[in-house]
């Protein structure tokens, strides 16, 4: 239960509505800014998501390990198995 009795955020109580947003992004932020303007949540999962897949995507480029790269990789160790004679069965 919270402030008010509140179990959700059904009501225009400041507390319900008035909630601190942090970011720490110092690429894109700059530190200690201070912006006071309504935002709205609803997205906010959508673009963050946006901005982790990206950041994966370059740093695998960055250090080599795209899928096709990591499949290739694996494939050359799975060969070396078989060359020295250690037999490898995919499960399944």
């Amino acid at each position: 239960m919270g402030e008010h009795g509140l179990a959700g955020k059904t009501c225009i109580y400041e507390g319900v509505f008035r909630i601190p947003f942090l970011v720490r992004y110092p690429e894109k932020v700059t530190p200690g800014l201070v912006v006071d303007h309504h935002v709205s949540t609803v997205d906010f999962m959508s673009t963050m998501m946006g901005e982790v897949v990206a950041m994966g995507a370059s740093l695998s480029l960055e250090h080599d390990c795209t899928p096709r790269t990591v499949r290739q990789k694996h494939l050359q160790k799975l060969s070396h198995l078989a060359e020295i004679g250690i037999p490898w069965v995919p499960k399944g």
